[in-house]
């Protein structure tokens, strides 16, 4: 059999340009290098950011909001459908026990 290399597992991810070392016998990330920032962003453009990324979520909101009401309404007349059918109908319920 051959040496097995004790040399640690090099990643680079294209994505967000970090460099990953990895020990090979663990798995455990030994380096995270992340590649710095070039310059700053100015204050009313972060503020701006915020401001959209703040009006994004009250949309989201609005639309769960609105599927969950939706959601309820639409529970209640499955629900009232199930109980309409089941006193026109003289079969009884199966018992659990029967499935046995």
């Amino acid at each position: 059999m051959g040496k097995k290399s004790k040399e640690p597992i090099v990643l680079f991810c294209p994505g967000c340009r970090t460099r990953l070392t990895i020990d090979r016998g663990t798995g455990a990330i030994l380096l995270e290098e992340r590649p710095r920032r070039e310059g700053f962003r100015s204050l009313d453009e972060v503020a701006r950011e915020a401001k959209e990324k703040r009006s994004q979520a009250n949309v989201q909101l609005e639309k769960a909001m609105d599927e969950q009401r939706h959601h309820d309404e639409i529970m209640e007349k499955k629900f009232r459908e199930a109980v309409k059918k089941a006193e026109e109908t003289d079969e009884k319920p199966p018992r659990p026990f029967d499935f046995d």
